[in-house]
């Protein structure tokens, strides 16, 4: 904000700001006290698309990972074998 905006305004809006903070966050509590109790939401959460999306990426990262490694090693074997001393 510009050094114009009195000091009033200022202190208003961080007072509103701190004010929608407390209820986001007092919100967000009760969801997570609703999903904490109910058993399919929870399974819902923890088996959904986005979850087996995830696993999946991970195998296949784990895979290039594997397979940058054995690409390198390659590269080296060959080099080392390739090399007159």
């Amino acid at each position: 904000m510009s050094a114009s905006v009195p000091k009033k305004l200022k202190l208003k809006h961080i007072l509103f700001a701190d004010f929608i903070a407390r209820r986001f966050e007092k919100e967000i509590k009760e969801v997570l006290e609703v999903y904490s109790q109910d058993r399919d939401k929870k399974e819902q959460l923890l088996t959904g698309r986005r979850v087996h999306l995830a696993e999946e990426l991970s195998k296949y990262l784990s895979m290039l990972i594997r397979l940058s490694d054995l690409a390198q090693l390659t590269a080296f074997q060959f080099l080392f074998k390739n090399c007159q001393f």
